[in-house]
């Protein structure tokens, strides 16, 4: 089984290309962590954990679920670690986590992938992003032939930089640097909530907007044909389309329902058990004469069309 931890996507990406190779299953653990989940982990006999560099060595949160969490069937351990320059003699923490674990250690791999430690460094642009990735697939390649093999990595460059570097350098930079409070919302923010959704460590939260308000631009062209806007439950199977001839839709999630509204069969409407999709020109239009006019003139007619398809999915 291959493990990943991710917070930009670089240790997914990963991931995802040996999991793909070997036919393994992967897992997530962002997920566990955040749900402070360390109930057993069926990997098979082979574990292959991918993860990002934190100050020269594996984030903590991850040695930290690794250690209160049980992998029975596991045999042997492979750790591949994704950086943007170099991990230091992380591979010597590692082996010691795998006797802790009581697996094989089967070494520690580095693969060098886009800068994205944004508090600190400048990240690449999007095209060399791009080159840093490809540069990085022979890298990934021999990655997946060894573990196919049921080989060791080769062991990575362990001078006295990098003996320093994941020792002392470790210790002081990591309750220094390696936090959140560098990362702050501007007013740029629309509460699209994906911040919130990636952050593996519940860190991110949507506090002053108390959910979604807000208007969306369609690239529908007033297509009274085309769907604008979607929303289905997994659960019931129950569809939503909204068709429109208006340029916008304002999504609005019941922020401030309090419980005092009840509905059918006195269903108890509390914060956000509701989500509105409401068509509509934008707001402050009249101060934005580049967007879509809402004036209306002496003897013009003012018309706006809505439709609500509902469906189910079986």
């Amino acid at each position: 089984m291959v493990l990943y931890f991710t917070g930009t996507g670089n240790s997914k990406y990963i991931a995802e290309r040996i999991a793909t190779a070997l036919n393994e299953d992967i897992l997530s653990m962002n997920d566990r962590i955040k749900e402070g989940n360390t109930a057993n982990v069926m990997t098979g006999k082979s574990m292959v954990i991918v993860v990002p560099t934190y100050a020269w060595r594996i984030p903590r949160v991850v040695l930290s679920w690794l250690q209160q969490t049980k992998f029975p069937e596991a045999k042997k351990i492979w750790f591949v670690m994704d950086c943007g320059g170099e991990i230091g003699n992380a591979a010597k923490y590692n082996q010691e986590l795998s006797r802790q674990l009581h697996l094989s250690y089967m070494g520690t791999a580095q693969i060098v992938m886009p800068e994205n430690y944004i508090a600190m460094f400048g990240v690449p642009g999007k095209a060399e992003a791009k080159e840093i990735v490809a540069k990085a697939e022979p890298s990934i390649d021999d990655v997946i032939k060894d573990i196919q093999a049921k080989r060791e990595f080769s062991k990575p460059r362990n001078n006295m930089y990098d003996k320093i570097m994941s020792s002392a350098v470790n210790t002081i930079f990591y309750p220094m640097f390696v936090k959140a409070d560098k990362f702050m919302a501007t007013d740029a923010c629309i509460s699209c909530g994906k911040c919130v959704q990636v952050c593996p460590l519940n860190n991110v939260q949507l506090k002053n907007g108390n959910g979604y308000d807000h208007n969306f631009v369609l690239n529908t062209k007033g297509d009274l044909s085309t769907v604008a806007a979607r929303l289905s439950s997994p659960e019931s199977g129950i569809v939503l389309e909204v068709y429109t001839d208006e340029p916008g839709i304002q999504v609005y999630t019941g922020n401030f329902l309090d419980g005092t509204v009840k509905g059918k069969k006195g269903v108890v409407y509390n914060q956000r058990a509701s989500v509105c999709l409401e068509t509509q020109h934008f707001p402050d239009s009249p101060n934005k004469p580049r967007w879509p006019s809402v004036y209306l003139e002496p003897g013009q007619t003012y018309s706006s069309h809505c439709i609500y398809k509902f469906s189910v999915e079986k």
